[in-house]
């Protein structure tokens, strides 16, 4: 063999996949290959001069050394293998390898000097063995502990002619040999020389053996139950029957019988549980848990329930399969899935009333959960729900009567008919005109004062010895008050009750003052007749109906507009639907008329129908609104657009007549053949495309390839889309490159799909034409046509002027709708003639506008404009001016808002602001000199009290001295809700909002100063975290008073049990927010009665001492003038937090 080169033998080395390396006696590598990189990830010059015995697996190491040594001893002209090893990979990874070594002896000596080591990656082998070795280990596990028995048998054929004539047991598992002991086989030993199986059991001849030679023959499994009868008389029936080889089976076989029997039973006791779940008075269902990868329970799936469960539970349809989060959500927050998962872990049950609601369940239930396995609980419920609210109504009809009547203003009287003496409330008294302390007197003395009309026409008192006597009356009555001799008019209601005997022993009355209701209820009257009349002369007709009946009732003018006569006032809903067209009955009526009923706020739909009396057409836009009553009504408005509808179908058609003109004026013609995607061209199409003019035929991908990419991802959609429409005709406008020269053209192309009888699209013709030159002249026109589009849409008045302002250069289309103008009068000021004269005039708005012109600034005012139909609303108008590139100024651009309903709102507000102010004002005067007066009574009362009881002690000493301390209290509750209603008054009118920054920490500090009596006794600790040291935006005195109402409520409502513990954070929200957050540990309030916290005299614990329900509303108010938010968060018993966002400045 001839020598390599050493260049070319180096090259070699380098190629090779196998790590080849060159060692000292005693491993020092001297030279590695660079494979070297790939089997231990680092270069192969960092090993040299490095022992290799650092690469191994630490567990390794040991057998490495000891290989050496005997490398040393035998490698020689053979080489040694080694078995294989671990080494770690630079990456962390493990790696198998196997090693051939080959020593270089000294020839003299014998000895080694050297030693060539070849190194292979056999991780995929070594992986590969070790799965397969595990593979086999669980096999046999799973072979010997299987709960199935498992037998192998060997097929013994016939010699002769090759026949199955028996089967000698191979292998049993643990299952199978206990089963064969126990049906009466005492022979454990299997394998060659051991009783056959006709020798073990003689009956199979005719039972299973057949089988078993059956699978063997046609090599195909057998599962089933197949009896045979053991030695022992026990029946055992084989279950599987499996070919392994051309002569051996595997049996897995059970004894069934015991399975067979409990099978049997469970199947009875399945039916008579399934009959008592769905008999059962009491909802049932089943629930079965589902755990996380955790193993805790994180939900639960219902599985099953039964008709009584979905009758309580208000369900229309089961609800069975669906889980408890999705579907009962609430039931994850309010702590019912926590129980439910105790009960499963724990297995003891639980009952308990629950009070639950949520859509559509709202009840009380008595519940009772208990665990049926390990998986699945069982509740049984029943419903509460009419007891509970029973006794709600009891409870509110008893304590209700007395504070309804109070706060109502209805007073009471108890008429004795033995002895004529009647019995009043203080409100009675008040209403008749008596003293508090009048409450009994002869009924002659109310009879005297009753309108003597009324005492005959309504029968008033009413006599109870009438035959026979009316048990409830209703009475209107005039009465001379006591007091002034004024006539008031009285609402009375009457009640007889009887005795055992059946005989009226007494006559309750409650009457209500409606002397000022009856003033505002012939008012409202008047205003409905004035509606009705603009409604008449508008045209405009009107229809109302109540829920749950067929009847319409209809104005005069709606009976005109559908061709009724016009005294119609009553007509059946369905003979007024069968005037209207179907299709709008079907998808645009009842829809509507559904969504109204269920209170959804819906704009106007338009319907077509024909009138009764000549069959003309016409079309009505109708709007309606529910009134939620009761009784509940929905009622509706209607006008006659018939001449708007032809106006607008006019419209169609000459768009229509100008889409077929564009259409014509195409210079390309093509063909295209949907089936076969070619397209049949003219020669004026061909040279649109820069094709040969000879070109009478092209495939669509081929004009598609010349398109621009951009147009081509839109344009093949566009074509695929048209194919589902015949006969509507599309344009689409896109770029191309010629074929010829690869100059870009714009081209416009017309087409119109044509389907066959069946609707399908079989050709679509086009008629396409070169725009280059008009799409660069629209490109140039585009943004103003895009500038005009986006004003005439939007809901302001837009405006431009010149300089001077007069002279207005452009309008957009709101403006011509609203005021009815055209823009033939655009030059002229047709605009002065819209502004009401009072703002014309207006120096404010006069010397605005001089300063803006002189200035050159924007500026702002409101005025009136006379919309088209007379009408005047209020608008904002704003302008800004425009500026040249040498700051001359050219025009003026304005936007004008429509802020009628706004204005119209504030003007209320500030009325109603005003009337408030005005009462408190008044409360606050007149009551002052009474309180003050009232005070100085009870002062100088309890002076003269003492110097009596120091003289004469008296034993009622203690009562009178509490009577005293009440009285003190009140009249210092009065004087706060005094103070209360004055800063509301002060909260109505939004104040300046100043720019200069407020220190929170100076104001708690005055703050908590000023109330260190209330901190003493709550033995209150106020804890800061001010992370923002200033808040803008609200008046000093507002911050105090927000400051002030929410520390004082949480001293207040403090816990009894605990000193009171306030935290007081100050912090950003992002750029937008700072936010104020106060913390107690009180008695805390319910989250979801956060809303009524807020309400003017809204209080939350009636039971704790203080509070006027006021400073929280006054809170409220604050905050919300100075655009913040408020969050409530609390737990009953834990505490409360009161967190404020105000707008950062």
């Amino acid at each position: 063999m001839l020598p390599l080169p050493p260049d070319l033998a180096l090259l070699l080395l380098e190629q090779a996949t196998d790590c080849i390396s060159l060692h000292d006696p005693d491993g020092t590598v001297r030279w590695a290959s660079v494979a070297a990189h790939e089997l231990f990830g680092v270069p192969p010059e960092t090993l040299v001069g490095r022992s290799p015995l650092g690469l191994l697996h630490p567990d390794e190491r040991p057998w490495a050394a000891q290989a050496l040594v005997s490398m040393l001893k035998q490698a020689g002209s053979a080489p040694y293998v080694t078995r294989p090893f671990r080494v770690r990979h630079a990456e962390g990874t493990q790696r198998w390898l196997e090693i051939r070594v080959r020593a270089l002896r000294d020839a003299a000596t014998g000895r080694a000097t050297q030693l060539v080591v070849v190194s292979r990656d056999v991780t995929p082998r070594v992986e590969a063995e070790q799965q397969a070795a595990a593979e086999r280990e669980l096999h046999e596990r799973l072979f010997e502990d299987s709960m199935v028995g498992e037998t192998i048998l060997k097929a013994i054929r016939d010699p002769a002619t090759g026949a199955i004539v028996d089967f000698q047991h191979i292998r049993r598992n643990r299952r199978a040999r206990e089963q064969a002991l126990l049906h009466g086989d005492p022979v454990e030993a299997v394998g060659p020389g051991t009783p056959t199986m006709l020798q073990r059991f003689p009956a199979s001849a005719t039972t299973t053996f057949p089988r078993f030679r059956e699978v063997l023959a046609n090599g195909q499994p057998w599962e089933g139950e197949q009896p045979y009868q053991t030695p022992a008389g026990r029946n055992g029936y084989v279950t599987r029957i499996a070919p392994l080889s051309a002569d051996q089976i595997r049996i897995s076989w059970l004894n069934l019988t015991p399975v067979q029997e409990l099978t049997a039973r469970l199947t009875e006791e399945q039916h008579l549980f399934g009959a008592v779940f769905e008999l059962s008075a009491a909802g049932l269902s089943i629930f079965e848990a589902v755990r996380d990868a955790g193993g805790r329970v994180a939900d639960f799936r219902i599985v099953r329930r039964n008709p009584q469960a979905l009758w309580l539970l208000n369900l229309s349809t089961t609800d069975v399969g669906a889980l408890i989060s999705e579907q009962y959500p609430l039931m994850m927050t309010n702590g019912l899935m926590a129980t439910f998962a105790q009960v499963i872990e724990t297995g003891e049950s639980w009952h308990q009333e629950v009070r639950y609601q949520e859509p559509p369940i709202d009840g009380w239930y008595d519940v009772f959960v208990t665990r049926l396995d390990e998986a699945r609980i069982c509740l049984s419920f029943t419903d509460l729900t009419p007891i509970r609210r029973a006794e709600e109504r009891l409870a509110e009809s008893q304590t209700g009567l007395a504070l309804g009547a109070e706060v109502a203003g209805l007073g009471l009287a108890d008429r004795d008919l033995r002895t004529g003496r009647v019995r009043l409330t203080p409100q009675y008294a008040r209403l008749c005109g008596l003293p508090e302390t009048a409450l009994e007197m002869d009924v002659a003395e109310l009879r005297a004062r009753v309108n003597p009309l009324d005492q005959q026409t309504a029968g008033w008192p009413p006599d109870p010895t009438g035959a026979p006597p009316a048990l409830e009356r209703e009475t209107r009555l005039r009465f001379r008050r006591f007091d002034t001799d004024e006539e008031r008019l009285f609402l009375t209601r009457t009640r007889l009750l009887h005795d055992a005997q059946g005989e009226p022993v007494r006559l309750l009355s409650a009457t209500l003052d409606i002397t000022d209701s009856q003033t505002h209820i012939n008012r409202a009257a008047a205003a409905e007749n004035q509606l009705a009349l603009a409604a008449e002369v508008a045209g405009m007709g009107t229809t109302e109906r109540f829920i749950g009946t067929d009847e319409l009732l209809i104005s005069p003018a709606y009976a005109r507009l559908i061709g009724l006569p016009a005294d119609t006032s009553r007509i059946k809903l369905a003979n007024v639907v069968a005037l209207f067209n179907p299709t709008d009955i079907r998808d645009v009526f009842i829809p509507y008329q559904q969504a109204i009923e269920r209170g959804e706020q819906a704009g106007a739909i338009r319907l077509r129908g024909q009138r009764a009396d000549t069959g003309a057409p016409f079309t009505l836009l109708a709007m309606a609104r529910l009134w939620p009553g009761p009784p509940a009504r929905v009622q509706s408005a209607a006008l006659d657009i018939t001449t708007l509808v032809e106006v607008e179908q006019a419209a169609l058609d000459a768009q229509a007549q100008l889409a077929l003109a564009a259409e014509a004026t195409g210079l390309g013609l093509s063909i295209r053949d949907v089936a076969a995607d070619t397209l049949a061209v003219t020669p004026a199409f061909a040279e649109l495309y820069g094709l040969p003019p000879s070109t009478a035929r092209v495939r669509l991908s081929q004009l598609l390839d010349l398109t621009h990419p951009d147009d081509r991802r839109t344009l093949r959609p566009a074509f695929e889309a048209a194919l589902g429409q015949p006969g509507r005709t599309g344009q689409a406008q896109f770029r191309i490159r010629r074929a010829d020269t690869g100059h870009e053209r714009v081209l416009l192309s017309t087409a119109r799909a044509e389907g066959d009888t069946h609707g399908i699209t079989r050709r679509v013709l086009a008629v396409t034409l070169d725009v280059t030159d008009i799409a660069r002249a629209r490109a140039a026109t585009e943004q103003l046509r895009l500038w005009q589009t986006l004003t005439d849409g939007l809901p302001e008045i837009l405006w431009v002027s010149g300089p001077g302002l007069m002279k207005t250069e452009m309008l957009n289309q709101r403006w011509y709708d609203y005021t009815g103008h055209t823009p033939a009068v655009l030059l002229d000021q047709s605009w002065v003639r819209a502004v009401h004269p009072e703002d014309l005039a207006s120096p404010t708005t006069n010397a605005a506008v001089r300063q803006a012109l002189a200035e050159g600034t924007p500026y702002e005012l409101k005025m009136r404009l006379r919309r088209h139909d007379g009408i005047w609303r209020w608008f904002l108008a704003r302008a800004a001016p425009l500026f040249d590139s040498a700051g001359t100024l050219t025009h003026w651009v304005g936007l004008t808002m429509d802020i009628h309903e706004r204005e119209m709102a504030e003007r209320a507000l500030r009325r109603a602001n005003a009337d408030l102010d005005t009462f408190v004002y008044a409360a606050a005067h007149d009551l002052k000199s009474p309180i003050d007066n009232l005070e100085a009574v009870i002062s100088a009362l309890q002076e003269e009290y003492d110097e009596r009881r120091r003289n004469f002690p008296s034993p009622f000493d203690d009562t009178i001295a509490a009577l005293h301390r009440h009285a003190e209290q009140a009249v210092g509750r009065f004087r706060a809700t005094l103070a209360d209603l004055a800063q509301v008054v002060d909260t109505q009118a939004p104040p300046d909002a100043p720019d200069q920054p407020l220190g929170l920490a100076t104001h708690v500090a005055d703050l908590v100063l000023d109330m260190e009596a209330e901190f003493a006794t709550a033995h209150g600790l106020l804890c800061l975290d001010l992370q923002v040291s200033a808040v803008r935006g609200l008046p000093a005195r507002h911050l105090r008073s927000v400051l002030f109402n929410l520390i004082g409520n949480a001293l207040k409502y403090r816990h009894p049990d605990r000193p009171a513990r306030l935290w007081l954070r100050a912090r950003a929200i992002g750029a937008s927010w700072v936010e104020l957050a106060l913390t107690d540990n009180g008695l805390g309030l319910d989250s979801a009665k956060a809303a009524r916290a807020f309400e003017l005299f809204g209080r939350l614990h009636p039971g704790a001492a203080g509070g006027t329900g006021i400073g929280l509303f006054i809170v409220r108010r604050v905050v919300e003038q100075a655009g913040g938010k408020l969050r409530l968060n609390g737990r009953p018993g834990v505490g409360t937090t009161f967190a404020i966002r105000l707008p950062r400045r």
